[in-house]
């Protein structure tokens, strides 16, 4: 089988499509991902912080009622943080690395699919123009 030149150029465009459109889409679907990683770890770290400074606070009046204040508000600040350990690093990476299958999935997706389509749509058309120059068959 021979390939013609409107071939040649269909495989030098399907296989720069293929790069282009893989690596464009890997780019843009991984950046959005770690946008939404930061966004998570910003939100999760609002909320964190909001219950350390109302810990702070509470902290701040149990010592007040003590004689020893600094070793009271060191100690309540020192339990909460124990049995409230800073997730939000993780929750962000935990993201990060799960949705790192999906933008490869996508990319793929987006680089391969559109290539039977366009190859399939371009024989079409060639036989529709072949079959319009051959002409109508004329019945008697």
């Amino acid at each position: 089988m021979r390939i013609n030149g409107w071939q040649r150029i269909g495989i030098v465009a399907s296989v720069v499509w293929m790069l282009v459109a893989g690596i464009y889409t890997l780019n843009v679907t991984s950046d959005a991902d770690l946008e939404a990683a930061a966004r998570i770890y910003r939100d999760c770290a609002d909320i964190r912080d909001d219950a350390n400074q109302r810990q702070r606070e509470y902290c701040w009046q149990q010592s007040a009622k003590s004689a020893d204040y600094s070793a009271v508000f060191n100690k309540c600040v020192q339990e909460f943080e124990a049995k409230n350990p800073d997730t939000c690093s993780k929750r962000s990476a935990d993201y990060a690395v799960n949705s790192l299958p999906n933008e490869r999935i996508e990319a793929a997706a987006v680089a391969l699919i559109p290539l039977p389509l366009a190859w399939g749509f371009a024989y079409l058309c060639l036989f529709l123009v072949r079959w319009v120059k051959r002409g109508f068959p004329r019945t008697p």
